[in-house]
């Protein structure tokens, strides 16, 4: 006994399509989705090495106000 199974044409194509688009889409956003998080991290680390620095630049000028307020404060009363 024999079995056959006949599809037809159009059926084939939609289906040869169907795959290729939906491979294609989800290529094209693993690839999207790769590239976007790649540029997060680059901005999260430039973004937080800038505030570190901005921090340090501001620690850094506390230090020598304080310091002159100091150095101006022991001028004024050596001249008194």
């Amino acid at each position: 006994m024999e079995a056959s199974v006949i599809i037809p044409m159009w059926q084939v194509i939609v289906y040869a399509v169907f795959f290729a688009s939906s491979y294609a889409v989800i290529a094209y956003m693993t690839r999207r989705n790769t590239k976007e998080i790649e540029d997060i991290k680059k901005s999260y680390v430039s973004s937080e090495l800038y505030k570190n620095e901005v921090n340090h630049i501001n620690n850094t000028l506390d230090e020598i106000k304080g310091q002159n307020t100091q150095i101006l404060a022991m001028l004024a009363s050596k001249s008194n």
